[in-house]
């Protein structure tokens, strides 16, 4: 399924979408996220991974190039990514409950979230995020760039 990068009017980048129904969601409601572009599933997870990232955000250039790994690979504990996650699923929640017509996917996304079971892993995981640790483990993390 294609995924959209939303950009704002002065061509810097937002967000990465998961369908075309929250791409339109975020163009039709906000006046500064006005513009978008294709990415491929192949594309997204390798930024998901942050093994790529784009060439520039501001101005955006959606070339990707090799992403600096100096520093940023670290264990993270139990603790951590538990937080991370716990606070990913409130973002998620807040932009459900206040938006009219929210996209469907916001909803199975949030359900897909919820079911996560952190205890089935073995601690500390070694990643650059706390996405990058649960991808890692076969744990995909659905609207991760979207919120």
């Amino acid at each position: 399924m294609t995924k959209y990068i939303i950009k704002r009017n002065d061509n810097e980048y937002s967000k990465i979408v998961e369908d075309e129904e929250s791409k339109n969601y975020w163009i039709t409601n906000y006046l500064d996220l006005t513009a978008f572009e294709e990415l491929s599933d192949s594309d997204y997870e390798l930024i998901l991974k942050r093994e790529k990232w784009f060439a520039a955000n501001e101005p955006f250039d959606k070339t990707l190039v090799d992403y600096d790994y100096a520093g940023a690979s670290r264990d993270f504990t139990f603790d951590e990514i538990e937080k991370e996650l716990k606070d990913f699923i409130q973002r998620v929640e807040s932009q459900i409950s206040g938006s009219k017509n929210a996209p469907a996917i916001w909803t199975t996304s949030l359900n897909t979230l919820k079911n996560i079971d952190l205890s089935t892993l073995t601690f500390p995981i070694n990643g650059c995020t706390w996405v990058d640790c649960l991808i890692k483990n076969d744990i995909q993390v659905p609207s991760s760039m979207e919120f």
